[in-house]
C-alpha cells in the first residue's frame, strides 16, 4: 500500500479507525430502520467519531513520547512540550460528572473537583520540576475551543 511505502503509519491507523467506524455504522443501519436519512447518518457519524481515540506507540527510550498528564507521573524529561494549555482545558475546570451534588460530596468527605485539580496540579509541577526545556502551547483563536 502507498502509506506503508511512505512510512505513514499514523495515516494507516486513522484509516483503520474510520473503516471500523463505518462498519459499526453499517451494522447500526441494518439493525435500526429509523437510520434512513443522510442527516441522521451524519449526526451518528459525528457522535461516534468524537469519542474515537488514536493510540500512539513507540520506543520508550528513543524519540518523541506522547502521553497524558497521568502517564507522565514519576518520570523526568529533559524537554517537555504541553499542548492545549488553555484555561478550561488544563486544568479542566469544574467538571461535574456525578449525580451527587457538590454540597453533599463536601459534607460526607467525598472527593470533589478541587481534589481532582490538586492531583493534576501536582502532576503538572512534578512534570516541569526537572525539565530543562519547557514549551507550553495554547490556542488564542476564540472559535476553535467550541465557544462562540
Amino acid at each position: 500500500m502507498i502509506f506503508e511505502k511512505n512510512n505513514e503509519y499514523l495515516a494507516l491507523e486513522q484509516l483503520f479507525k474510520i473503516h471500523t467506524l463505518f462498519n459499526q455504522i453499517g451494522e447500526l443501519v441494518q439493525e435500526y430502520e429509523y437510520l434512513n436519512s443522510l442527516r441522521s447518518l451524519k449526526s451518528l457519524f459525528r457522535q461516534l467519531i468524537s469519542s474515537e481515540t488514536l493510540d500512539f506507540q513507540g520506543d520508550p527510550l528513543e524519540g518523541l513520547q506522547i502521553m497524558g498528564m497521568l502517564e507522565s507521573r514519576n518520570l523526568d524529561f529533559e524537554t517537555v512540550i504541553l499542548t492545549s494549555v488553555n484555561e478550561g482545558i488544563l486544568p479542566s475546570g469544574k467538571s461535574n460528572n456525578s449525580f451527587i451534588p457538590f454540597d453533599l460530596k463536601n459534607e460526607f468527605g467525598l472527593p470533589t473537583y478541587k481534589e481532582k485539580d490538586a492531583v493534576y496540579t501536582y502532576h503538572f509541577y512534578r512534570l516541569l520540576q526537572r525539565a530543562k526545556n519547557i514549551y507550553l502551547i495554547y490556542n488564542t483563536e476564540p472559535d476553535v475551543l467550541g465557544r462562540r
